[in-house]
């Protein structure tokens, strides 16, 4: 606010050497500064830049910013983080570039040699069209043979150090090894149309699991499903997971901002979608088959600490329940899906609640979260500080339960929806609690003697689990 009124009051004055000698000087320098900049100026100004600044910080607001930005900044400013600050703007925003000024101080626009108008024009920001909203759905395109190779090559350390194993039930309530029980689904490739006219369409098949202590299952069971029945689930995942990284240039063209990192690019090129109502639509219309965590970040974020391990947070079943209602509409087939196995991979040293009551970084922390897109209302974006524990690894169990059908369930009676999600809840309890007894039964659940077996079998045969 104040900063380029200092050389206007400087101006006529001594050196800075000159006012160190003269300490009367600098104070009549701080009496030409207030009048130059009352108080009231000064509070109303203030006041201005902090209304200002709370409306820009609330969630989602600079994401709806769709225009060419080109953000300048410093990159040796040695009072202000002006170089982080430029790429945390970089990153909320979505059609961005950043121009880190080679060698610049603080105050780079007031230094000799910088020119404004040469920046703007050779960043071409006049000629850059507003970023289109990417509809992940049906923008999707299938990922080669040698892509779905190279990722299921990507999974080999954890799935020989997890060895997961997967039971499916039947419609008719059956349990059985493997995913034969599955509903049938489309294969990868399939047509998403609608079919020709008089032809009954395959009711799509919605999975709904619990999230397991940070997620690192989920690949596994995507790429099991596809691996025994042909179809690629698309997952519904965070919205944070799909926020462009700037691909920064230290001149003043910038970088693109593109997003071209690891993790964006796996969901992108794997079908994962960003989760909302909108997107769970699409995809159950459209006949994918889809994979959704009710619990989310709460669960995903849990705290073994607390003993809250393989426990549920799912939203009120009030009002229909968040997908029920949805299914119902498509009259989808719901499959609950239980895991076990990771929450006790870690150890968790502080979760949640400690670090947000930590002096200094607390705060830090939940500043930034307010910062972080949000898939429901009141979540926090923090997550525990867990490392992971080989000494207590667990093998990986996966129970497809029964399929419960929702074909006759009216979409538009809350009641019977949120019956529906009830029953949901019910079935991935049951089967979560199936799994948590069996598997004391088997024999090679403790990993040394696991790792030992495959390995004299060259990792080409799975040690055995408990009998169905």
């Amino acid at each position: 606010l104040a900063a380029p009124l200092l050389p206007a009051a400087l101006a006529g004055s001594m050196s800075l050497a000159g006012l160190a000698a003269d300490p009367m000087a600098l104070t009549d320098i701080a009496l030409k500064y207030a009048s130059a900049l009352p108080l009231e100026t000064l509070r109303f100004r203030l006041a201005l830049l902090r209304s200002t600044a709370e409306t820009v910080a609330a969630p989602k607001q600079l994401a709806r910013l769709q225009l060419p930005v080109q953000v300048l900044a410093s990159s040796a400013d040695r009072l202000l983080p002006s170089a982080d600050e430029a790429r945390r703007l970089v990153r909320d925003l979505p059609n961005a570039r950043l121009s880190l000024l080679s060698g610049s101080g603080h105050a780079p626009l007031l230094e000799a040699g910088l020119s404004l108008s040469d920046m703007v024009r050779r960043s071409n920001i006049i000629a850059r069209q507003p970023a289109p909203r990417p509809d992940y759905v049906r923008a999707f395109e299938p990922p080669s043979p040698e892509a779905l190779a190279n990722a299921s090559a990507s999974l080999d350390t954890i799935r020989r150090l997890a060895s997961p194993v997967f039971f499916s039930t039947t419609a008719e309530g059956r349990r059985v090894a493997g995913l034969s029980g599955l509903p049938p689904m489309p294969a990868l490739g399939a047509p998403t149309t609608a079919p020709a006219e008089g032809t009954p369409r395959r009711p799509p098949v919605l999975f709904v699991g619990n999230h397991q202590l940070i997620g690192p299952d989920i690949a596994l069971l995507v790429e099991a499903v596809y691996r025994e029945t042909g179809a690629l689930v698309r997952g519904l995942s965070h919205p944070s997971n799909f926020r462009p990284q700037p691909d920064e240039q230290g001149g003043p063209d910038g970088g693109r901002g593109d997003g071209n990192n690891a993790f964006t690019d796996f969901n992108a090129r794997f079908g994962a979608v960003p989760v909302g109502p909108r997107a769970l639509f699409k995809l159950l219309s459209r006949g994918e088959p889809t994979l959704l965590y009710p619990g989310g970040i709460r669960e995903a974020f849990k705290s073994t600490k607390r003993g809250e391990a393989y426990k549920l947070f799912w939203p009120p079943a009030e009002g229909g329940g968040d997908f029920a209602r949805m299914a119902a509409r498509f009259n989808a087939t719901i499959v609950p899906v239980a895991a076990i196995g990771a929450d006790e991979c870690f150890e968790m040293l502080l979760d949640q609640r400690d670090l947000l009551k930590l002096p200094y970084v607390g705060p830090r922390l939940a500043e930034t979260a307010t910062r972080t897109p949000v898939a429901r209302a009141g979540e926090v974006f923090v997550p525990p500080f867990s490392l992971p524990a080989p000494w207590r690894f667990r093998r990986f169990y996966f129970l497809f339960g029964s399929p419960i059908e929702s074909g006759a369930v009216d979409a538009g009676d809350p009641e019977a929806c949120a019956a529906l999600y009830l029953s949901v809840q019910a079935e991935l309890e049951r089967s979560l609690t199936y799994l948590l007894e069996r598997r004391a039964f088997d024999p090679n659940e403790p990993l040394l003697p696991r790792l030992a077996f495959e390995a004299s079998w060259n990792w080409t045969a799975q040690a055995p689990s408990f009998p169905v």
